[in-house]
């Protein structure tokens, strides 16, 4: 037997699964005061004469207040293949989630639920159910102890094909139990089944309902009445980002792709950078993505260059302030080409990602810091002299930042053989940052050096070096 730990839940329940010989899963839960228990759906469609059954708990299955685990059940034991949701308290024991019964069964007897782990994050457990309306479909719902389970999507005619099919996806739930997902769009009068007019985006909370979010002017519709909108981001602050498909005039295709910030106060702004550099010859043609955002709803992202073929691509940052994108840009080879890649957001506001810094025809990939106060640093430069002494070359990939300053990721070393992927060696480094009145930068490093076929040698070091912030 094999036995799997999943997670612990805020309230210190830990939980996981047992895998026997027969290849059967269990899930169960412990605590100090009760020790370890089964949980999950067993019995009827879910066990065998022979006691296999497939009940599992989700990784990181548990919701915010850490009362509620949450997994799947397999339908063992049944004529026809599915799956049910299911969700256990330590004092309301299992209870099955998810949508069944009526047009969530097949003629056949089969129910499918799948659930989405809540991670710690939410008190709002998501997933979806197929649904036999016509074509076989998937919509998605919403699960909260005191309230059981809720459909969600939009169920008008724009959102139903002619044969009564709905399609809708869950993608992300807040802490108090906002979520953000889509619903498919259809062609009225087209064939059963086909749904080839996009997607709406829409948020939703137990108070107001479904509100659709997203653009969707004249813009970002096309001929045939297509919209595609995808929301990709949710704050607990209840700030939503996204992106939009643009159309050009008289056409149903897609001729690019613009990004946008939603709140309750000021619904749906358009972000990113539209100006003539960062739009093509054809009408409503752009490229810009959403990569990040913080609590506070500032965004940041990329978009695509049209000043040449193959132009590359520069950063922006939408201020959520004074309501506008800022253009980030660090250098440009002599063509045009450019590249900016953000991809970090701290909560008050600093942008840390990679660009390329050209010179002549060379280029190298470097980290940058940038915020409105205090403009660009380019991360290499806040150690020079310090880089090349103890074996750097550039650092060049970031993995995370906190708000205090540390910084880590990783960067390209001084000689060495490279590996057989022909990549240079490579080190890992931890990286505080000072207030931007502070002159001295304390850098305290913990390399990781990858050179060639030989193993990692690890070693610390810390150097303060003198280095105006920008």
């Amino acid at each position: 037997m094999t036995v799997t730990v999943k997670g612990i839940s805020n309230s210190d329940i830990g939980f996981g699964n047992n895998t026997r010989e027969d290849g059967s899963i269990r899930a169960w839960s412990w605590d100090a005061s009760i020790g370890t228990q089964r949980i999950g759906l067993t019995g009827g469609v879910y066990t065998t004469p022979a006691g296999y059954e497939r009940s599992e708990v989700l990784q990181g299955g548990a919701t915010l207040n850490g009362s509620d685990i949450v997994g799947t059940a397999g339908h063992t034991n049944s004529p026809v293949s599915g799956a049910s949701g299911w969700a256990w308290s330590s004092a309301a024991g299992t209870e099955r989630i998810g949508l069944y019964g009526g047009e969530y069964t097949s003629p056949e007897g089969r129910e499918y639920t799948s659930v989405t782990s809540p991670q710690n994050k939410s008190n709002v457990v998501l997933g979806y159910s197929e649904r036999f309306v016509g074509s076989t479909m998937h919509v998605a719902w919403a699960w909260q102890r005191e309230f059981g389970s809720t459909s969600l999507g939009f169920t008008d005619t724009v959102h139903t094909g002619n044969g009564g099919e709905r399609e809708s996806n869950a993608s992300a739930a807040s802490a108090d139990g906002t979520v953000i997902g889509t619903s498919k769009r259809w062609e009225t009068g087209a064939t059963i089944g086909r749904y080839q007019l996009g997607q709406s985006a829409w948020v939703w909370n137990r108070n107001t309902g479904h509100t659709r979010i997203g653009l969707i002017g004249p813009s970002y519709t096309g001929t045939d009445n297509s919209q595609d909108s995808s929301p990709a981001f949710l704050t607990d602050s209840g700030f939503v980002a996204g992106t939009s498909y643009t159309y050009s005039p008289h056409s149903g295709f897609s001729s690019g792709v613009a990004a946008w910030r939603w709140s309750a106060s000021q619904g749906t702004v358009r972000v990113g950078l539209y100006d003539s550099d960062h739009t093509g010859t054809i009408a409503e043609q752009c490229d810009n993505q959403v990569i990040a955002m913080n609590e506070a709803g500032a965004v940041i992202g990329t978009a695509s260059r049209y000043v040449a073929p193959f132009a590359g691509r520069d950063g922006w940052y939408f201020d959520p302030v004074s309501q506008t994108s800022i253009f980030l840009q660090f250098s440009v080879r002599a063509d045009g080409y450019a590249r900016t890649d953000p991809q970090i957001v701290t909560p008050s506001g600093w942008v840390l990602g990679l660009f390329y810094q050209y010179q002549g025809t060379s280029a190298s990939e470097r980290g940058f810091l940038w915020s409105m106060d205090r403009g660009f640093v380019d991360l290499g430069d806040l150690v020079n002299g310090v880089l090349g002494a103890d074996g750097w070359v550039s650092v060049s990939a970031l993995v995370g930042a906190q708000e205090a300053g540390l910084i880590v990721g990783q960067g390209s070393l001084v000689g060495g053989t490279t590996g057989p992927n022909g990549r240079a060696p490579y080190g890992a480094f931890a990286m505080s940052i000072p207030s931007p009145a502070t002159s001295l930068l304390l850098a305290s490093v913990l390399l990781w050096h990858r050179r060639g076929n030989r193993r990692g040698v690890a070693r610390a070091c810390t150097a303060c070096v003198s280095s105006e912030v920008r």
